[in-house]
């Protein structure tokens, strides 16, 4: 007994999208030591959470750093310029690569993310200068730092 199929072509119409290439969201992939290869993303949802997800790494890293530099013993205003710089470049980095790739209400959410948190780090700093030069108001209303000046000894016999 022979089994027969009978395969029948329905006429549907298929859409097709236009790609453009040059919108595309390119990412570098190691595949091996030797070579490298490319992700190209055109879907506005993955690119989306491509970026979000490096940009949410760098947060990380950077909110890292200052945990460690504010349990560490040593002088941590190094450090906290360390993280300034790292949030400088994450926020040139977001401007050049990241910021024609996202929409208006995700960029928007990543730039207070980076003024809150630069405004953390400068007032970290300047925290910091404050307790090691005491500001003190002066006779015409002028702030000015209290500067610590060198004692001469002048003790005689």
């Amino acid at each position: 007994m022979k089994i027969k199929y009978n395969l029948i072509k329905k006429n549907t119409y298929k859409k097709y999208l236009d790609i453009n290439i040059k919108n595309s969201y390119n990412v570098n992939k190691k595949i091996d030591e030797e070579s490298l290869g490319i992700i190209k993303f055109y879907n506005d949802d993955l690119i989306n959470k491509v970026i979000k997800k490096k940009i949410d790494t760098k947060f990380k890293y950077i909110l890292e750093l200052m945990v460690k530099i504010e349990e560490d013993d040593s002088d941590p205003s190094e450090g906290l310029m360390i993280c300034l710089n790292e949030l400088e470049r994450l926020k040139k980095e977001f401007i050049n690569k990241y910021r024609k790739f996202l929409d208006k209400k995700r960029q928007e959410f990543i730039e207070k993310k980076i003024a809150i948190l630069e405004s953390e780090i400068k007032m970290k700093l300047f925290n910091m200068q404050i307790i090691r030069n005491p500001i003190i108001m002066s006779e015409d209303n002028n702030y000015e730092y209290e500067e610590e000046e060198e004692k001469e000894s002048t003790r005689r016999r």
